[in-house]
């Protein structure tokens, strides 16, 4: 059996890598796997007394540790395959990484292209995934060389024993976060985002800056300008400056810094969310248009800038036009900000043509025609016919507006009681003739 053992048998080089935690009898088993591999590199070594310098210094690092002793070289060997430039990258792309995303998101492996696809946006994806500190001071062009990577990788946070956490009733509760939220009840939000951190520090020993991006912008909805900043700068900290999740951190900074007054604070943070954008999605992503929509609406209320603000809605609506299409419900929204705008500018008619933009937008493409924005822009419809004494056009849409009110929010809602006087106001404006 020795006489027959070749080098070829020692083709192991691609070790797996968990990014799951493991159970204990899986590491135990993982140990003797790589047990083994330790054994037959030393009967190899033994026997040859001929091996490379580099076979060498992989064999030492598998001797010293079996479980993680090749970790790095073996990703750095993925990393140079996936986002190096040479015919074995080519090759990799082509027969293992295009089939397997054409399989896993059910797409035409023919209307795969390499060339479209956005290698920044991977690699982050990539570092996130499997919890690589990388040394990003050191240079490396992703798709430009045969190996962009030799030596960036600090550490890796990869494999790793975690203990079953058995209270189920505690992990359902902060994951109500959203649900509090969304119905006003702001403090249970708090509380259950509060308990999500601490599951995930005690569990994992991680930041959640997704839990903490939400507590964030609930402590600014509250008011408290400061807390919400040291909470930002808290979640900034474990984000890298390009990461894409850093973009909902710099937007809620921006609106905490605009209500301190710091505008130039807040306009550098914009800008830094721009650049992460364009480094990831280029151009024209919906993200940018409620950027340009965000800012647009401080400037307006902080500054009184009107023009610079029609300025930046109409970036917003060029993104959304471009990147989402002129009948999309985010098209809509962009649509009602000029429609408010206008009305501040005192161009009633331009307001008018854009609440009935939004409103068409809005009845063609909810799924749910009773819900609340295509009764907001039907009010705002309504008050304007009115203001322009078009009382008959008026009144279908203020009784648009009054149903969906009392479908949603019930007969003693301040919305609803508020367009029932507005229909009696425009009742009383038509007469007796047109009512009939």
């Amino acid at each position: 059996m020795i006489n027959n053992f070749n080098s070829e048998q020692l083709s192991f080089k691609v070790i797996e890598f968990k990014t799951k935690p493991m159970e204990e009898e899986e590491l135990r088993e993982n140990k003797e796997v790589y047990a083994d591999r330790v054994s037959r590199c030393k009967k190899y070594k033994n026997l040859s007394g001929a091996v490379d310098i580099e076979e060498k210094e992989y064999y030492d690092k598998l001797l010293e540790d079996p479980v993680n002793g090749c970790l790095i070289d073996n990703l750095y060997d993925f990393l140079n395959m996936t986002f190096g430039q040479d015919e074995d990258t080519n090759t990799f792309w082509d027969k293992i990484l295009l089939p397997r995303a054409a399989i896993a998101f059910k797409y035409p492996l023919a209307k795969f292209d390499k060339s479209k696809v956005n290698l920044n946006a991977l690699f982050f994806a990539f570092v996130q995934l499997f919890g690589l500190d990388i040394d990003y001071k050191k240079n490396f062009e992703l798709g430009k060389n045969e190996k962009p990577f030799t030596d960036q990788i600090k550490d890796v946070d990869g494999i790793c024993k975690v203990y079953k956490f058995r209270n189920i009733p505690y992990r359902v509760l902060s994951g109500r976060y959203k649900e509090y939220k969304n119905s006003g009840k702001k403090e249970l939000a708090l509380k259950a985002l509060r308990m999500k951190l601490t599951i995930e520090k005690m569990l994992y020993n991680r930041m959640d800056t997704t839990a903490l991006a939400e507590v964030a912008e609930i402590l600014l909805e509250n008011g408290v300008i400061d807390k919400s900043i040291q909470k930002i700068r808290e979640g900034i900290y474990y984000i890298h400056p390009m990461n894409a999740e850093a973009v909902k951190f710099y937007c809620i900074l921006m609106r905490a810094l605009y209500e301190k007054k710091s505008f130039g604070q807040a306009d550098n943070y914009c800008q830094k969310a721009i650049k992460c954008l364009d480094f990831h999605w280029g151009q024209y992503h919906p993200l940018h248009s409620t950027i340009y929509s965000i800012l647009a609406f401080l400037i307006m209320k902080y500054k009184g800038d009107l023009q610079q603000a029609q300025s930046l809605y109409k970036a917003s609506l060029i993104c959304c036009n471009r990147a989402l299409g002129p009948n999309h419900i985010h098209t809509a929204e962009v649509y009602m900000d000029f429609g408010r705008l206008f009305l501040k500018m005192g161009d009633k008619d331009k307001a008018l043509v854009n609440f009935s933009k939004a409103f068409d937008i809005y009845e063609e493409g909810s799924l749910d025609r009773n819900n609340a924005p295509v009764a907001n822009a039907a009010l705002q419809i309504a008050v304007i016919k009115e203001a322009k004494r078009e009382f008959k056009e008026a009144l279908p849409y203020v009784r648009r507006a009054a149903d969906v009110y009392l479908s949603l929010y019930g007969m003693t809602n301040e919305v609803y009681i508020s367009s029932l006087w507005i229909t009696v106001r425009i009742l009383y404006g038509i007469s007796p003739n047109d009512i009939v």
